[in-house]
């Protein structure tokens, strides 16, 4: 059984920066050592991950 990752918020936040600079999303998921579709996930809910980030560090 393997265990569950848990990507912090800034990681996060600099996937989706690398995926809008065009960077492949396998590329990216070898270097973080998830699965594509956690990528993916990530980049599905991207607007809601960057504001989160952003109104907690305002805080």
């Amino acid at each position: 059984m393997t265990t569950r990752k848990r990507l912090q918020s800034l990681k996060k936040v600099a996937i989706v920066w690398r995926l809008k600079a065009g960077e492949s999303n396998d590329s990216i998921a070898k270097e973080f050592d998830v699965a594509h579709s956690t990528i993916s996930t990530i980049w599905k809910h991207r607007d809601n991950k960057i504001q989160t980030v952003f109104l907690n560090s305002c805080t």
